[in-house]
């Protein structure tokens, strides 16, 4: 720990920051402090050592709440002695907090509030490869919606986009992860309106948001195009898909929202099939290749350049280019190979500008979220490149002005105070 009482030193990368954060700004491991400065009722100290029962890593003190090491979340029984604060809510798994929480039990059940042994299962969403008949009919689909898009053509009814996006939801694979718990309230937690309708989500049961914001919430993940595997739940932690109905009936999408969502995400899903050839004009048309590559003369059905097709080659890259290749410094998305520049001072976990997956610079490992990636990545010490989190530490502390367009120049929002979705993610 640092010398000042508001600060601490991260016991990873060893980052020194406020002592309230609720982990590491730099690189994401939990405070363990934290628990220190913030649950001194909570707790006895004394010199006890707990070890991880995830990863065995010996802890200091009782007071530690997560490990220092892994982040797990140690429960009551992981300590040798419990010397908790005696409380006659102790064993009331849905007690509420008396100066915020003041709602009927009808209308309000706490975040997470189940036991561990009552946790269901959500739901995340995971997509499933196509065949060539399929690929080929999706291909089709999708360029029919994206000439309407680029002609800006009423061509297809509301009522055909919304049926194109349920066909799109339900194409999709499920996978069980770990509850979320359950977040249930009576007005809208982004904007406190208590005159306006709360949306239950189909999927995970979640009311956290009025109808004004949750088209906010689709509107800016469209604008964004982060959209794959399928927009989660707009309650932060909760990772369950939401359900095509709320996003249809729900979601207040203009015509022209609809049409963005949907070649925003086909795009993203056939550039990640290795069939699949990008128009090198427009880069929104492409072109299929079934079987061994070969050169094909063609021409794109949206911006009418002729062209030279191939799958799985380069093209006519300048010497440049191909030097930068041959020695890392672009290297290719493993999904679809489009050629990438990581600049110094980021972290090795990225996201293909193209096809939307996440991906580790150094070993090629990918993902759908980055924040799993992004711990594996520190659990095997592949998250930064050698010397590039001090640059990145020292750029923030001498230069804050190229920091911040550092980051910006990478997609990344710039937040000193660290929030979620912010700088620090990446």
């Amino acid at each position: 720990m640092s010398k000042s009482s508001k600060t601490y030193s991260c016991s990873i990368c060893t980052y020194i920051q406020s002592i309230d954060t609720a982990k590491c700004e730099m690189c994401e491991t939990p405070n363990s402090f934290r628990s220190k400065s913030k649950r001194t009722e909570d707790f006895a100290y004394d010199d006890t050592k707990i070890a991880c029962p995830a990863c065995t890593f010996v802890n200091g003190g009782r007071h530690i709440r997560v490990c220092e090491m892994c982040g797990h979340e140690f429960d009551v029984d992981d300590f040798p002695t419990k010397k908790f604060r005696t409380n006659k809510h102790d064993n009331d798994d849905d007690v509420k907090d008396s100066d915020d929480n003041h709602y009927d039990d009808k209308t309000y059940e706490t975040p997470m509030s189940q036991n561990k042994e009552k946790k269901q299962k959500s739901i995340e969403a995971v997509e499933k490869p196509m065949n060539d008949a399929e690929l080929r009919s999706y291909y089709n689909e999708y360029i029919n919606i994206l000439k309407e898009q680029r002609q800006q053509k009423k061509l297809s009814s509301d009522k055909q986009l919304h049926e194109i996006i349920l066909k799109l939801f339900h194409s999709l694979q499920y996978k069980n992860e770990q509850s979320e718990g359950q977040l249930v309230f009576p007005y809208c937690q982004i904007c406190y309106d208590q005159e306006e309708p709360v949306i239950t989500m189909n999927a995970c049961g979640h009311r956290v948001i009025c109808p004004d914001d949750f088209h906010q919430y689709l509107s800016t993940r469209i604008r964004d195009s982060d959209l794959l595997p399928w927009i989660p739940c707009p309650a932060e932690v909760c990772s369950v898909p939401c359900d095509a109905k709320n996003i249809i009936e729900d979601g207040r999408l203009t015509h022209a929202e609809l049409l963005s969502f949907i070649t925003t995400y086909m795009l993203k899903k056939l550039s990640r099939n290795e069939n699949f050839i990008t128009c090198i004009q427009c880069q929104q048309g492409g072109f299929l290749q079934f079987g061994e590559p070969r050169k094909q003369e063609v021409t794109c059905q949206i911006c009418n350049i002729k062209q030279t097709i191939e799958k799985g080659t380069d093209g006519d890259l300048d010497i440049t280019f191909k030097q930068m290749i041959q020695s890392g410094h672009i290297r290719e998305c493993p999904t679809c190979r489009l050629l990438t520049l990581k600049e110094k001072g980021l972290c090795n976990v990225i996201e293909c500008a193209k096809c939307g997956i996440w991906w580790n610079w150094r070993t090629r490992e990918q993902g759908h979220n980055g924040k799993d990636l992004k711990q594996r990545a520190r659990t095997n010490g592949t998250l930064w490149e050698p010397g590039e989190l001090w640059y990145q530490q020292d750029l923030e502390r001498n230069n804050p002005a190229e920091f911040k367009a550092l980051l910006e120049r990478n997609g990344i929002k710039y937040d000193p105070h660290y929030v979620r979705g912010g700088w620090n993610e990446d």
